[in-house]
């Protein structure tokens, strides 16, 4: 409840945030609408589940994470080709069952994500462990890049929304600095038509994680005073324009 609105209620989705007791009364570190910013110089982790300090080490991997991109990526899409260009035989069939599995436990691990962003109502078996699954695979709660003075929601979600052009540009990086020396690892011709079956399969991969992150500005939850805010940002109201 707002001391501006004090008729109006606001439904907190972290209980840890919300404490109760006196209005604007907000959990420690947590601050702004539903409580669900964290205070000047701390950033959110687990899905906004707890405010952590920034530290030094913080701001490098926020500032650095771009780097890493660049200097994994092409290295990662080049070892990509060089698997999917191998042959026949027991190691290929031994590669097609790793590829199978890696590709159903990310699907499992996305679909896992999703369930938890949306808020469903999990059993308490199983909402536990359903959480760290989520949280261990979203790369951005990783690099906190909170810790980055002005950065806001606002940038975070563009970012997210700009994963397969980030990849796409990997990709083409690698595969342009491939073709300008004629040959991959290996002595193999570059073979475009690879490279673009390999990117379709990433986006066929992480296409849930794609598409639920695109429409999370639409997934909301309503208040008791008839207001929705968003799941990913409750302190967002939905339709208000932010």
């Amino acid at each position: 409840v707002a001391c501006s609105e004090p008729i109006e209620a606001y439904k907190c989705l972290n209980v840890r945030a919300c404490p109760g007791g006196e209005m604007e009364h907000c959990g420690l570190d947590f601050s702004g609408m539903v409580c669900a910013v964290c205070e000047p110089g701390l950033y959110q982790s687990g899905r906004g589940s707890q405010c952590l300090r920034c530290t030094a080490s913080s701001e490098v991997s926020a500032y650095f994470f771009p780097v890493i991109l660049l200097m994994f990526g092409p290295v990662s899409v080049l070892i990509l080709h060089k698997l999917t260009v191998g042959g026949r035989g027991l190691k290929s069939r031994t590669l097609d069952v790793v590829a199978s599995t890696m590709f159903l436990s990310l699907i499992f691990c996305q679909v896992t994500a999703t369930l938890v962003g949306c808020a469903a109502s999990l059993p308490k078996s199983v909402s536990g462990w359903a959480h760290v699954l989520a949280h261990s695979i979203d790369l951005l709660d990783v690099v906190q890049l909170e810790c980055i003075t002005g950065f806001s929601f606002g940038a975070k979600f563009a970012i997210t929304l700009m994963v397969p052009i980030h990849a796409l540009l990997v990709f083409l990086f690698s595969y342009g600095f491939a073709y300008s020396v004629r040959y991959l690892p290996g002595g193999k011709p570059v073979n475009w038509n690879i490279g673009i079956n390999n990117y379709s399969s990433f986006l066929v991969t992480f296409f849930i994680s794609i598409l639920q992150s695109t429409l999370s500005v639409f997934t909301c939850y309503e208040h008791p005073n008839g207001r929705a805010s968003m799941i990913s940002a409750p302190q967002i109201i939905c339709g208000s324009g932010e």
